[in-house]
């Protein structure tokens, strides 16, 4: 009988460490979403600005071309 505990509570140890690792792998891959979202955002940001920068660009070089 002390043999079919002990390895009840192996298999039990052993469903626990997978629970714990399954966690630390969820998480992990949480957090790499999670910057990966923040690098995209601060990126889209970026070329909103280059896009008003060119427009500006533009805008100032109709405003020299027209005559007046």
């Amino acid at each position: 009988m002390k043999s079919h505990k002990g390895l009840l509570k192996k298999v039990i140890v052993q469903k626990q460490k997978m629970g714990a690792d399954f966690e630390q792998r969820f998480v992990k891959e949480k957090m790499m979403c999670e910057k990966e979202a923040k690098q995209q955002e601060e990126k889209i940001e970026k070329m909103k600005i280059e896009d008003v920068k060119i427009m500006l660009l533009k805008s100032r070089q109709r405003s020299c071309k027209s005559p007046g």
